[in-house]
């Protein structure tokens, strides 16, 4: 029998998801192969908005009475990309942060979660979906 979701754990498992994440979009930026300044500003955002959101993870953590907790194993020995690959990459990471925020957010819903809870997965989900959508602008251009 699968034991039920603890809401605080499950944040503290997104919020190692936006650390790993930032440290990616980080190592994509500073590895590039070409100076795209494009590609490359919109990596400096996407750290920064990760960073961002992390920070709010555990702030919400904390407001819950939980204890923010880090697990993170990143592996950034790929070689240099390609603008088009970072892009893609973004698009891997960012699409699987939406996905994991949606289904948070379902769970939340059926659990009954507290309305701070929901409002900010919803508001994480909006933000994601934002972020897919401009790095998809970004696609091959």
């Amino acid at each position: 029998m699968k034991s039920p979701i603890n809401v605080v754990d499950e944040l503290n498992g997104m919020l190692a998801e936006e650390v790993e994440a930032a440290v990616r979009y980080l190592y994509l930026k500073v590895t590039m192969e070409s100076d795209n300044g494009d590609v490359i500003t919109h990596l400096q955002e996407a750290f920064e908005e990760t960073i961002e959101h992390a920070e709010w993870l555990a702030a919400m953590i904390r407001d819950l009475n939980g204890v923010p907790r880090l697990s993170v194993r990143v592996d950034c020995e790929q070689p240099p990309a390609t603008p088009d690959d970072a892009v893609h990459d973004v698009l891997t990471i960012e699409e699987a942060a939406l996905e994991g925020y949606r289904e948070l957010l379902e769970f939340a819903e059926r659990d009954g979660a507290e309305a701070k809870v929901l409002e900010f997965l919803r508001k994480q989900v909006e933000l994601e979906s934002e972020h897919v959508n401009e790095f998809r602008s970004l696609e091959k251009r």
